[in-house]
């Protein structure tokens, strides 16, 4: 409910796949879903794309 925490993103980082889960976490205000990766080269490329993405790429709105 507070307006100044409703412009941060938030990925959810799961190990399930349940459509369930991903579903609830949308409806939650999840602005992205991500299964977790299995080996640890996997786990850091999607790190490393989260990162650019959210960090460098991304433009988001002025805070309130």
């Amino acid at each position: 409910g507070d307006s100044h925490l409703k412009q941060i993103p938030v990925v959810m980082w799961s190990v399930s796949a349940q459509q369930q889960d991903i579903d609830a976490s949308y409806e939650l205000g999840a602005n992205a879903y991500l299964r977790k990766p299995v080996s640890l080269a996997e786990h850091s490329a999607v790190v490393k794309v989260l990162y650019e993405f959210w960090c460098r790429d991304v433009l988001l709105p002025s805070p309130p």
